[in-house]
Protein backbone atom coordinates (compact mmCIF):
# COMPACT_ATOMS: atom_id res chain seq x y z
CA UNK A 1 0.00 0.00 0.00
CA UNK A 2 2.83 2.30 0.83
CA UNK A 3 4.52 1.81 -2.43
CA UNK A 4 1.19 2.67 -4.57
CA UNK A 5 0.82 5.76 -2.70
CA UNK A 6 4.24 6.66 -3.24
CA UNK A 7 3.75 5.97 -6.81
CA UNK A 8 0.41 8.57 -6.88
CA UNK A 9 2.76 11.47 -5.42
CA UNK A 10 5.15 13.66 -7.46
CA UNK A 11 8.51 14.02 -6.24
CA UNK A 12 7.46 17.42 -5.48
CA UNK A 13 4.69 16.48 -3.67
CA UNK A 14 6.08 13.95 -1.80
CA UNK A 15 8.78 16.41 -0.78
CA UNK A 16 6.35 18.37 0.51
CA UNK A 17 3.94 16.00 2.45
CA UNK A 18 7.63 14.79 4.16
CA UNK A 19 8.78 18.25 5.11
CA UNK A 20 5.43 18.86 6.68
CA UNK A 21 5.28 16.10 9.10
CA UNK A 22 9.16 16.53 9.56
CA UNK A 23 8.20 19.95 10.30
CA UNK A 24 5.45 18.85 12.96
CA UNK A 25 8.19 17.45 15.51
CA UNK A 26 8.59 18.96 18.20
CA UNK A 27 12.54 20.27 18.55
CA UNK A 28 12.98 19.94 14.98
CA UNK A 29 14.45 22.08 12.04
CA UNK A 30 14.29 20.50 8.63
CA UNK A 31 14.31 21.95 5.28
CA UNK A 32 14.94 21.46 1.46
CA UNK A 33 18.18 21.25 -0.05
CA UNK A 34 18.97 23.12 -2.99
CA UNK A 35 20.93 21.66 -5.74
CA UNK A 36 23.11 23.87 -7.65
CA UNK A 37 25.65 23.48 -10.22
CA UNK A 38 27.98 20.73 -9.45
CA UNK A 39 26.10 19.71 -6.46
CA UNK A 40 26.03 15.90 -6.25
CA UNK A 41 25.17 13.34 -3.61
CA UNK A 42 23.16 15.60 -1.88
CA UNK A 43 19.84 14.26 -0.71
CA UNK A 44 17.16 16.08 -0.65
CA UNK A 45 15.62 16.84 2.95
CA UNK A 46 18.19 17.62 6.07
CA UNK A 47 18.15 18.58 9.24
CA UNK A 48 18.00 18.04 12.97
CA UNK A 49 15.98 16.46 15.56
CA UNK A 50 16.46 17.11 19.37
CA UNK A 51 20.12 17.53 18.39
CA UNK A 52 20.87 14.96 15.91
CA UNK A 53 21.38 15.32 12.09
CA UNK A 54 18.89 13.41 9.50
CA UNK A 55 19.16 13.47 6.03
CA UNK A 56 16.22 11.97 3.54
CA UNK A 57 16.31 11.10 -0.22
CA UNK A 58 13.20 11.18 -1.86
CA UNK A 59 12.16 8.27 -4.52
CA UNK A 60 9.24 8.30 -6.69
CA UNK A 61 8.19 5.17 -8.53
CA UNK A 62 11.12 3.10 -10.11
CA UNK A 63 13.65 6.34 -9.12
CA UNK A 64 16.90 4.61 -7.52
CA UNK A 65 19.84 6.28 -5.76
CA UNK A 66 23.03 7.36 -7.45
CA UNK A 67 26.05 6.03 -6.73
CA UNK A 68 26.67 9.57 -4.82
CA UNK A 69 23.95 9.35 -2.82
CA UNK A 70 24.28 6.12 -1.16
CA UNK A 71 28.20 7.63 -0.25
CA UNK A 72 26.43 10.29 1.32
CA UNK A 73 24.40 8.08 3.19
CA UNK A 74 26.67 6.12 4.60
CA UNK A 75 29.02 8.73 5.55
CA UNK A 76 26.56 10.46 7.35
CA UNK A 77 25.55 6.87 9.07
CA UNK A 78 29.43 6.98 9.89
CA UNK A 79 29.36 10.22 11.51
CA UNK A 80 26.35 9.33 13.51
CA UNK A 81 23.57 10.64 12.09
CA UNK A 82 20.56 8.93 10.41
CA UNK A 83 20.08 8.97 6.24
CA UNK A 84 17.19 7.50 4.98
CA UNK A 85 15.61 6.75 1.48
CA UNK A 86 12.69 7.71 1.97
CA UNK A 87 9.44 6.45 -0.83
CA UNK A 88 6.23 7.09 0.84
CA UNK A 89 5.62 8.88 4.34
CA UNK A 90 5.19 5.90 6.35
CA UNK A 91 9.30 5.71 5.51
CA UNK A 92 9.33 8.74 8.05
CA UNK A 93 6.90 7.28 10.39
CA UNK A 94 9.45 4.60 10.83
CA UNK A 95 12.22 6.70 11.78
CA UNK A 96 10.70 8.26 14.20
CA UNK A 97 8.21 6.06 15.82
CA UNK A 98 8.03 6.17 19.55
CA UNK A 99 9.45 9.41 19.40
CA UNK A 100 6.06 11.55 19.43
CA UNK A 101 2.83 9.26 20.08
CA UNK A 102 0.81 12.29 19.33
CA UNK A 103 2.34 12.52 15.87
CA UNK A 104 -0.34 10.81 13.42
CA UNK A 105 -0.10 10.41 9.65
CA UNK A 106 -2.12 12.83 7.90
Amino acid sequence: MAMAMAMAMTHKELVKACLDYLNLLPSSCFRKVLGGLGARGFLDIEGCYKGRFYAFEIKTGMGRLSACQRERIERIRKAGGVAVEVRALEDLHEVFKGENPQLELF
